[in-house]
């Protein structure tokens, strides 16, 4: 053991000692990586990180092939196959991400096609312009279509890294000396490593928001078993979604009598309450609360509200949150936006964790006022009698 592990870094010494500033880089954003893959095994950060594993390969055995014994001929292909592998990669996690899994087969197909194609063109047409330029229009594809739904899945949040990550992207390529000998490295090589720490900085902010919807549910939970009536468990609830979701307002209105009526409400103007009202419960509110999962709206194509009052109060998209109890639906919990706000996988399930939680609150809080009620007739009914009465 002792001689194999003194062989390796007898023969790794010369290669770590040839190594570039932005191969160094590359490395440290890779253990980074790890490091963090390790600690948060999301499966759209673990394929992302295979992507940036067979970058790396990509890159090393462009610069290093020869010193790592990789046979002359095979070494544009091994660089060329690894990349379009990794665009690939960096795709299906941005899709995995985003929650868009139909996309990932055509992907698959796409992404072995391009790899197999790339290195047919070094063995059989090495020397073809055409064939070149069209493997750079090939992977070039891939990587905007992942963009274009990616910035469609983020937009109307305030997210930096999210475009950092998208432009950084777009900037990734293949050496063709033809094109990217008039890139500078001083502009190549720090997109490669604002990639991979945007990459790293999504991450993080999506661990963070996920401690804040944990959060959010304790604050449910115990406004729940400490508030005295209704009211006030429903108001901090509300205050602590419009928080946690970014959104401009949030309000609920409750079923009564074939109506959805607003009873709470936070972000929105004093007079909202009273001008918002009383709605009919119209038969695609109905079935949105059947399905009992959160849907989206631009303010005119959500049948229970005024649109005028929503433009008044700026809110242009809507999230309607189904809230249920454990036999029929309670109520609709609606937060308000005032940009087009396209809902996560993980947003989806937290929401409909919530409104189920707040239904079973509710409807506790309803037993707990039919107890009392009852105590106090039993009480009034023997208080009423004025005869003694002996068993």
């Amino acid at each position: 053991m002792n001689v194999s592990l003194s062989s390796i870094w007898s023969n790794a010494q010369p290669l770590l000692a040839g190594l570039t500033a932005g191969e160094w880089a590359l490395l440290i954003v890779l253990g980074a990586t790890l490091l963090v893959l390790a600690k948060l095994p999301q499966r759209y950060f673990a394929v992302w990180t295979a992507g940036w594993v067979l970058l790396a390969c990509s890159r090393f055995a462009a610069s290093h092939g020869l010193e790592l014994h990789f046979p002359a001929k095979f070494i544009p292909a091994i660089e060329q196959a690894a990349f379009v592998l990794a665009i690939g990669f960096f795709a299906g996690a941005l899709f995995l991400y985003i929650n868009e899994r139909n996309l990932l087969a055509p992907l698959v197909a796409i992404t072995v096609s391009v790899a197999g194609f790339a290195v047919a063109r070094v063995f059989l047409w090495p020397a073809s312009l055409p064939l070149r330029f069209a493997l750079e229009v090939a992977y070039r594809i891939v990587l905007l279509v992942a963009v274009i739904a990616f910035v469609n899945a983020r937009r109307g949040r305030w997210e930096p890294r999210a475009w950092l990550l998208a432009a950084c992207l777009l900037a990734e390529h293949l050496n063709w000396p033809l094109v990217t000998n008039i890139i500078p490295n001083e502009v190549s090589v720090p997109a490669e490593i604002l990639l991979g720490v945007s990459m790293l900085l999504v991450v993080f902010a999506e661990a963070r928001a996920h401690e804040q919807r944990l959060a959010v549910l304790r604050v449910i939970t115990d406004s729940t078993v400490l508030a005295q009536q209704q009211g006030g468990m429903m108001q901090a609830a509300l205050s602590a979604l419009q928080k946690v979701t970014r959104s401009k307002a949030a309000w609920f209105r409750l079923i009564e009598g074939g109506h959805l009526v607003a009873t709470h409400a936070v972000g929105v103007s004093a007079d909202f309450l009273r001008d918002a009202g009383v709605t009919e419960l119209t038969e695609t509110v109905s079935q949105v609360m059947q399905r009992g999962k959160p849907v989206s709206a631009h303010r005119a194509g959500a049948p229970q509200e005024d649109p005028e009052l929503l433009k008044a109060e700026e809110i242009l998209w809507l999230v309607m949150v189904p809230v249920s109890g454990k036999k029929s639906p309670i109520g609709l919990l609606i937060l308000g936006s005032s940009a087009v706000k396209k809902l996560t996988a993980e947003e989806i399930e937290f929401l409909d964790t919530c409104g189920r939680q707040l239904g079973i609150a509710i409807e506790n809080f309803r037993l707990q006022e039919q107890a009392l009620r009852s105590q106090r007739q039993w009480r009034n009914t023997f208080d009423s009698v004025h005869d003694i009465i002996v068993a």
